[in-house]
């Protein structure tokens, strides 16, 4: 039996390696190989866990898998795959490597997209305080963990903290990535919702239509990025009672998100949901 069970763990992890040299990084230009692939990789990683294969390509493998579930909106899969990476990179790595700083940032990012905000805290500064201690206060890298506990923060409402990790990431991008880079627009757009948030219009406006041009510049006027920058505007314009403007720009998100992720995804929800109210508003108003 023992010689058996090598054999197939021997098997399974061959199939694993070339799964993983197939799955690329899931990104906007190869999504569609990627959906191709994800039965196969969800295969592979189950086959990772049940024979207990701990090497640096069944973590890759993991992360990008559960890196493509997560932005498929199907959280519960992500996390496992996600723990089970950390894991073994912490087996591999040790507790203090760059890739643990990374896993821990993808699973803070998780959970903070779930509302569960003290778990993802702890991760991000976890995350952040090993890539300061890697990597210098200036890399790239510190300046996406900067922009994700913003994020975490402006949830909360704990908008000054917010507001000077945003600062101090578009500091750190401008200098490390230039002005017009999809990333520094990223923050741009963050930032621009943290002044919204509070009511800080005059602030806000510039910088929403700043990140969506460069975003579209950069990313191509179909990304997901693109479309998220869309209604973000689209509820700047709705909250000053702009709804013409705002109608278009959700109708443009959604069009995006619907072709890029599906009906079915929180984003798309989200935006569905959006639309709705205003042309709700839209006949009330009418009515009056």
């Amino acid at each position: 039996m023992t010689d058996r069970k090598t054999t197939w763990r021997e098997r399974a992890e061959k199939v694993i390696n070339r799964i993983n040299a197939a799955f690329p990084n899931p990104e906007f230009k190869n999504w569609g190989l990627c959906e191709e692939l994800i039965l196969s990789a969800t295969a592979a990683c189950e086959q990772i866990i049940k024979f207990g294969i701990e090497t640096e390509k069944s973590a890759q493998l993991l992360s990008k898998t559960a890196y493509f579930l997560y932005e498929k909106g199907k959280y519960n899969e992500a996390e496992l795959l996600y723990q089970k990476c950390l894991f073994i990179q912490k087996k591999i790595y040790g507790e203090n490597n760059p890739y643990i700083a990374e896993s821990l940032n993808n699973l803070a990012e998780l959970y903070n997209t779930q509302g569960k905000y003290n778990e993802a805290e702890s991760l991000f500064k976890h995350s952040l305080k090993l890539w300061e201690t890697a990597l210098g206060k200036n890399n790239p890298s510190i300046a996406y963990s900067l922009n994700n506990l913003a994020g975490l923060y402006n949830s909360q409402g704990r908008y000054n903290e917010a507001e000077l990790l945003y600062q101090r990431s578009l500091a750190i991008m401008e200098t490390a990535l230039g002005k017009n880079h999809p990333d520094f627009g990223l923050t741009l757009n963050n930032l621009a919702a943290l002044y919204h948030a509070q009511g800080e219009y005059a602030q806000a406006e510039p910088l929403y239509h700043r990140s969506l041009a460069i975003r579209e510049k950069t990313l191509g006027e179909n990304h997901p990025d693109v479309a998220l920058s869309l209604n973000n505007l689209a509820m700047f314009y709705e909250a000053q009672g702009e709804t013409r403007e705002a109608e278009l720009l959700y109708q443009r998100s959604l069009i995006i998100f619907e072709s890029f992720l599906g009906k079915n995804h929180p984003n798309t929800e989200t935006v569905i949901a959006n639309l709705e109210r205003l042309q709700t508003r839209k006949v009330h108003e009418n009515l009056i």
